[in-house]
């Protein structure tokens, strides 16, 4: 299940979209939701190097855009 290993660290992720550490554990799991979603796409290539830009955009968008979901 290589899905569940992170392809991109939350350092990663903090640092593209400004966050604190208090974010810290919002990030992993946004990190592993998308893997698994893209896993489930059949789109998750752990050895594709667009594989990481793309979990960076997914998290990034849901982090800016929490506020308007649910």
């Amino acid at each position: 299940m290589d899905y569940l290993i992170p392809v991109v660290t939350v350092k990663e992720i903090m640092d593209d979209q400004r966050y604190g550490a208090e974010e810290e554990n919002l990030i992993e799991a946004g990190i592993l939701a998308s893997q698994a979603l893209l896993y489930n796409a059949g789109a998750f290539i752990h050895d594709n190097p667009i594989t990481p830009i793309v979990i960076r955009l997914m998290v990034g968008y849901w982090l800016e855009n929490r506020d308007n979901m649910g």
